[in-house]
């Protein structure tokens, strides 16, 4: 069971879920290595509203950004971790004390990457691929074994990946399988399977079932973009 303690006057949607910023700062603040967090949410190219956790280490630790994921996805569910980790060696703070979000630095997102080490495109097919994903989610690489959804990626990107894996492979894929398949690597595999010319549209209640998460997210994504900077 989760017991989240955070003020509750922060609140912004990330993936359609409503997230409480302070819930996040006040587990992360629970961690032996750190002395003060601030959780705030920048948008990427494609506009994708990202959670970005600024940290003090207590007495200086280094900590490692993977680490820290890891123990706070034991910890949090999946649209509550924050995707790109920043060590500060304080935090700014206002005249009345407080820490000033204004003041914090800005961050190059062009350069996340996502949990895990980078795999760089092994073939052809997995080069155009990640230059697909890097033109959709603005970012300057992409690693073949890191998932669509920890880049920022969300179902609206999904329709445009298909088109333009349509236009620069020529090749179909249905949507269905673009959630199946969420690295590069494994997309490449099924792309280049022998039935995979053929799609998967034959399971219908499949390709019914992954256009009503589709529909459902488009919704959320909609009703929620404008709602925060």
């Amino acid at each position: 069971m989760l017991f989240y303690l955070g003020r509750q006057d922060r609140q912004v949607q990330i993936r359609g879920y409503r997230v409480e910023l302070g819930d996040i700062e006040s587990l992360l603040k629970q961690h032996p290595d750190i002395a003060d967090a601030w959780v705030d949410v920048r948008r990427n190219a494609a506009a994708t509203p990202l959670l970005v956790a600024f940290y003090c280490s207590v007495n200086g630790v280094a900590l490692d950004a993977q680490q820290l994921r890891v123990w706070l996805s034991l910890r949090l569910p999946l649209h509550m971790l924050p995707l790109l980790y920043v060590p500060l060696s304080a935090m700014p703070l206002g005249v009345n004390g407080k820490i000033d979000p204004q003041c914090l630095p800005l961050v190059d997102l062009r350069q996340l990457e996502g949990p895990g080490e980078y795999v760089p495109p092994a073939t052809e097919l997995e080069q155009r691929l990640a230059e697909i994903w890097q033109q959709l989610l603005g970012l300057e690489r992409v690693g073949t074994t890191t998932n669509f959804f920890d880049l920022g990626g969300h179902s609206l990107l999904l329709v445009q990946m298909q088109q333009y894996i349509g236009q620069q492979c020529g090749q179909h894929v249905a949507l269905v399988d673009l959630l199946r398949f969420t690295t590069i690597k494994r997309l490449a595999e099924f792309l280049l399977a022998p039935d995979a010319a053929q799609g998967t549209t034959r399971d219908q209640t499949q390709l019914r079932a992954a256009k009503q998460r589709l529909a459902f997210g488009h919704t959320r994504w909609a009703a929620t973009t404008d709602s925060h900077h």
